[in-house]
């Protein structure tokens, strides 16, 4: 007996590795992700010898995105938050890159201890192991982790001798590694052109970084093909050809079949459909995913003959290909074929949790309510944390008449998020229908101080329960509260007057007798405090008149009702004239007033002078309305002189900028007598910092200030270079934000000195 376990044993292990041939080691999350990064970076080396291995700096990019309507879509999307280092993702990352292996994971610190926390998955299974080194020896730990799965992968060998040192040039490599593994590829260049004694790895990355920029048509050329086409796809701007001629390379070069299919994909992109049709077609039998994206392609470009690659990838239990069926049958509106897709992918991977949910959303769709409760008492028990799961469930116990059910999933959801107001909703409908109208009018008054404006689904339910539970009075009040909310007041009145025809409950009937007598009498007005309106500087509200050209305003006014309570909207609208009535711009907003309110004050809404404002008297007039024809105004009349001044401008924009050495702000609402003095006092701030930005900064590449070091640029800079860097620095909508100037002026020169930013929409309409 003993004898053929150890046998069994042996064949799974020759089997595993004769499967383990493409394996590839994703960055590993972490506190610290140049430490993750670096680790895994030595995993990959240490299992090179026996293995085609892909290591972190390259891993992400490598994943091919699926060709969906006139775009592409990657797989990795479907993960809660993106996340990778766990079993589903690590799943998905094989099936979609066509590996034989994946590695993923984590790095926590647990005390005195580095805990890698890994994940492998090949063609054996998912295997999840911890692997355990003291917290000042990254090195062992990555020392033990080749060890550990190279056995897993049936090619044991003893734990090799690893060099980590942080402090060094390893500290350096790996924030290199940990960049280009997110695609920032020249932040990753300038990061190993600043270091002085960069090892043998951060040359050849260095190496192929200067062979993308020349442009790397020509053959030749000594670097990884993985790498060159890595940093070919994330170059900034994209270069589809560029990228396509490494990925070609790298398909010639290696068996991964992800290189493969992104030369289809990019093919795709540069609309070459016919060699991405025959490219396609070339793809792996054994490569499901590849057969997904293929039919994808063909689905989408409605072509015929997409039913055998379609077929394939249904029939798989690849979760890659399945997730991909159903993505592009759902970007086609084919319901049917995305249902049986994410129900099969729900079967082949119980642990993946998002099937679940597009099938709850799709039977909500349809009006199955049993389905959907079915996939979302699946979801709630795979992610247990989520109110979404939880919520919805309780909507769709609900429509299956399990009040009890929908009663304590909705409680559930409110415990993880007691802000979640649609829950709220829920939990008041299951109460207020089985009576309990005290509980439900706290439930509402919940919903409704979670999000004062009325969810228009929570009246269309309570109407459609007028219907389903036609002897409950308490539906009556519950509808009644929710009108009134609304603005509804003729139908909270009666509504409220039913309540009271039908119900036995004395409190309540007090209560809604009230409501009607005060509801069906003429609303009360509403009135602006002593009719005044006032215009300052800013959010802060900087008394600084006559005001500028560029200058953002913030006009104030409290708005009451001599009434029980104000309206719970009311639409404001702020128009700027000239003194004769001619209209300059106007901004228009909705304002929600909490409920009971009888005055409140409004102060938040940003006027923007116009850059190329005239100077001269200028009227504001404010309009408050609300429901019924109730309206009141105000006017307030100010001066416009001068020109746009810089610091007029940061200040209304709630923009503070610090000294890099105290971290004392320069300037403040006290300067605005002296604006001129800006500029200078900026300059003298980066020639005190000169010395620091020579130690700390690369060379900058491109730009006004190309060629020079941090010293030398902040040394020669100009007056007219920091204003032009304020200036980039307002035109980009920033707002309420403290900073260190000198470290954002570098950046912005690091970045080339742009001139403009984009442009930004103000949030209240006007530009």
């Amino acid at each position: 007996m003993f004898a053929r376990i150890l046998a069994t044993l042996a064949a799974l292990l020759i089997a595993t590795a004769a499967y383990a041939e493409t394996l590839v080691v994703y960055p590993l999350t972490s506190r610290d992700s140049f430490i993750g990064a670096l680790v895994a970076d030595r995993i990959a080396t240490g299992l090179g010898d026996g293995h085609e291995v892909y290591g972190p700096a390259v891993a992400p990019s490598l994943v091919p995105p699926l060709p969906i309507g006139e775009g592409f879509l990657n797989p990795t999307e479907f993960l809660r938050d993106g996340g990778v280092a766990n079993r589903t993702g690590t799943v998905l990352l094989r099936d979609a890159l066509g590996a034989d292996a994946v590695l993923t994971g984590d790095i926590v610190f647990e005390g005195d201890r580095l805990v890698a926390r890994l994940l492998l998955a090949s063609r054996a299974g998912t295997r999840e192991f911890s692997i355990r080194a003291p917290a000042d020896q990254p090195a062992r730990l990555a020392a033990r982790a080749i060890a550990a799965v190279a056995r897993r992968l049936g090619t044991p060998v003893d734990e090799p001798d690893v060099d980590i040192d942080m402090s060094g040039p390893d500290g350096v490599l790996g924030q290199a590694l940990a960049l280009i593994a997110a695609g920032l590829i020249d932040d990753a260049r300038r990061v190993l052109e600043g270091d002085e004694e960069p090892n043998d790895r951060s040359r050849q990355l260095l190496q192929a970084m200067r062979e993308i920029e020349r442009d790397g048509l020509e053959p030749g050329g000594e670097a990884d093909p993985a790498l060159l086409a890595t940093l070919a796809v994330n170059r900034d701007p994209l270069d589809e050809r560029l990228a396509l001629h490494y990925f070609q390379r790298l398909a010639e070069a290696r068996e991964l079949p992800a290189a493969a299919l992104w030369v289809a994909v990019l093919e795709t992109s540069v609309n070459d459909l016919a060699a991405a049709e025959r490219h396609f077609g070339e793809l792996p039998g054994d490569y499901p995913y590849g057969q997904a994206a293929h039919a994808a392609f063909l689905l989408g470009g409605g072509a015929d003959g997409s039913e055998a690659p379609l077929e394939r990838a249904l029939e798989s239990e690849d979760v890659a290909a399945l997730l991909g069926v159903a993505a592009a049958a759902g970007s086609l509106g084919d319901i049917e074929l995305e249902k049986v897709a994410w129900a099969r992918l729900g079967r082949v991977a119980p642990f993946f949790t998002y099937p679940f949910e597009r099938l709850s959303f799709i039977a909500f769709d349809q009006e199955d309510a049993l389905a959907a409760a079915e996939a979302l008492a699946v979801a709630v028990e795979l992610e247990p944390e989520s109110d979404l799961y939880w919520t919805n469930l309780g909507w769709a116990y609900y429509l299956l008449g399990m009040l009890e059910k929908s009663e304590r999933a909705s409680e559930r959801a409110i415990e993880l998020a007691p802000g979640q107001y649609i829950a709220q909703y829920n939990l008041g409908l299951v109460q207020a229908v089985k009576g309990r109208l005290e509980e439900a009018n706290a439930s509402y008054l919940s919903a409704l101080r979670s999000d004062p404006e009325v969810d228009d689904a929570a009246i269309d339910d309570l109407e459609q329960a007028l219907e389903l539970f036609p002897d409950e009075p308490a539906v009556h009040y519950a509808l009644a509260m929710l009108y009134e909310a609304e603005g509804r007041r003729s139908e909270a009145a009666e509504q409220f007057r039913l309540y009271v025809d039908r119900a036995e409950d004395s409190a309540f009937r007090e209560r809604a007798s009230e409501r009607v007598e005060i509801l069906s009498a003429p609303p009360p007005p509403i009135e602006l405090t002593d009719g005044v309106v006032t215009v300052r500087l800013g959010s802060r509200r900087v008394a600084a008149g006559p005001y500028h050209p560029g200058d953002p305003l913030y006009p104030s006014f409290e708005v009451y009702t001599p009434g029980e309570e104000l309206p719970q909207r009311l639409d404001v609208t702020v128009d700027l004239s000239t003194a004769d009535g001619e209209s300059v711009m106007t901004l228009e907003r909705p304002v929600e007033v909490p409920r009971a309110a009888v005055a409140f004050v409004v102060n938040d809404m940003e006027l923007a002078l116009p850059r190329d404002l005239q100077a001269g008297p200028y009227r504001l007039t404010v309009v408050v309305r609300a429901d019924e024809g109730r309206d009141a105004s105000a006017t307030v009349m100010f001066e416009v002189a001068g020109q746009p001044q810089l610091l007029r401008q940061l200040l209304g924009r709630n923009l503070q900028m610090q000294a890099l050495d105290t971290g004392v702000r320069l300037y403040g609402p006290e300067d605005l007598a002296r604006p001129q003095l800006l500029t200078d006092l900026l300059l003298a701030e980066l020639q005190s910092s000169a010395d620091a930005a020579e130690q700390a900064l690369p060379a900058v590449e491109a730009g006004r200030f190309a060629g020079m070091t941090g010293g030398e640029l902040f040394r020669s800079s100009t007056g007219s270079d920091v204003n032009s860097f304020l200036e980039y620095l307002l035109a980009s909508g920033a707002r309420d934000a403290s900073f260190i100037f000198a470290e954002a002026y570098a950046q912005w020169a690091l970045e080339g000195a742009p001139d403009e930013a984009l442009e930004e929409e103000d949030p209240d309409g006007a530009r």
